[in-house]
C-alpha cells in the first residue's frame, strides 16, 4: 500500500514509461484493489506520464 505523494519505482515497462522511472503517487484510487494515480519524471524532474497503476507494478524508492 501507498500514500498520496509518496515516491516510487515502476517495476515494469508501462505504457510511455520506462521500467525503473520514478514517480510519485498523486491519487489513491482504491487501497483494496491497489489502484494509484501515478505522475513519473525523468533525470531533469520533468514529466513523463501520468498514469493509473496497480500497486503489483510498483515499487517503494528508498531514501538515499
Amino acid at each position: 500500500m501507498f500514500k498520496e505523494n509518496e515516491v516510487v519505482i515502476a517495476k515494469n515497462e508501462l505504457p510511455g514509461i520506462p521500467k525503473g522511472s520514478i514517480g510519485a503517487v498523486v491519487f489513491v484510487y482504491d487501497v483494496k484493489k491497489g489502484d494509484y494515480e501515478v505522475e513519473f519524471v525523468d533525470e531533469s524532474g520533468n514529466t513523463i506520464g501520468l498514469l493509473t497503476v496497480n500497486e503489483k507494478d510498483l515499487e517503494k524508492k528508498e531514501r538515499e
